[in-house]
């Protein structure tokens, strides 16, 4: 949350006092080193995780947090993963840095297959579950997205970043009654979430509702989000509106930039960020495969 509002000196501040109060939280650990990464400061994160672990060699949660603190290097990360899987074999966390170690290596199905093996040691771990919808959706395996969703939901039912995942997936099915409900309640709960506009825009729009989507569309324009100028267009037609000019960002790049399509073209609306499996970390609006485990 306070990454997400842009409150990066006040994260580090709160991550930092919450990991040297209790040393085993992982989230913790990782909020702090998405802060240090947003400032800039990823190499300060990497010697110290590099240094906790040769206080403890033994440590599966070292292990991970170091290749974590070290994802930029690949085969360091990759190192460090794997000897927290050795480590701790039942260990969600060391299965998610292999996993992204896989999805960087364009390895798509080894990713799933070390999440699912995880998944099934550790059911009830809600990070396993998203991220392999994460990796389905990317693979436009929309029912198994949306199984593993609803299986994260279903052990942390009120997570902004679960709802808004499974809220686009259900936008993609074309079933826009429950995808409008998850996504107002996770913008509600995380107002700052404004990349979820267009898909809750493209809800509103499977249901016809198109002077309420462009509404929600003029929110995105106004919060600076891209989307499809074209959705914009269509929107506005339908719902009797006069037309506006393509959103600058749009404007800019010359093409339509991605966003939520009309209902007919659900193929195009972007996936929620974050939903990057970590505490309270940092979301972009960047693929999957970007994102830090």
């Amino acid at each position: 949350m306070w990454l997400r509002a842009g409150k990066v000196q006040d994260a580090l501040a709160r991550f930092d006092a919450l990991r040297k109060a209790s040393p085993e939280d992982v989230d913790a650990h990782r909020g702090w080193q998405d802060a240090m990464s947003a400032l800039g400061r990823a190499e300060e994160s990497v010697a110290e995780y590099a240094a906790l672990r040769r206080e403890r060699p033994e440590s599966a949660i070292a292990a991970y947090l170091h290749g974590r603190a070290a994802i930029a290097d690949p085969e360091t990360s990759a190192e460090a993963f794997q000897r927290a899987r050795d480590l701790d074999p039942r260990s969600p966390w060391a299965a998610l840095g292999l996993a992204h170690v896989a999805r960087s290596r364009n390895d798509s199905f080894k990713a799933i297959q070390v999440l699912r093996e995880a998944a099934t040691a550790a059911p009830e771990n809600a990070d396993l579950h998203l991220a392999l919808g994460r990796i389905y959706f990317e693979l436009g395996m929309l029912r198994d997205a949306e199984d593993s969703y609803r299986a994260a939901l279903g052990r942390r039912s009120t997570d902004p970043d679960v709802m808004a995942n499974l809220g686009e997936v259900l936008v993609h099915e074309n079933r826009f009654d429950e995808a409008t409900a998850l996504l107002e309640r996770s913008l509600s709960m995380e107002p700052e979430r404004t990349v979820l506009l267009p898909a809750l825009a493209a809800a509103y729009s499977g249901n016809k509702k198109y002077v309420e989507a462009a509404a929600i569309l003029e929110k995105a324009r106004a919060a600076g989000v891209s989307y499809n100028p074209d959705f914009e267009r269509d929107v506005r037609s339908k719902g009797g509106l006069p037309s506006l000019p393509p959103p600058p960002a749009a404007a800019a790049a010359g093409a339509p930039s991605a966003g939520a399509p009309a209902p007919e073209s659900a193929a195009q609306v972007t996936h929620p960020p974050s939903p990057v499996p970590v505490g309270d970390g940092a979301t972009s609006p960047s693929a999957p495969a970007a994102s830090t485990p």
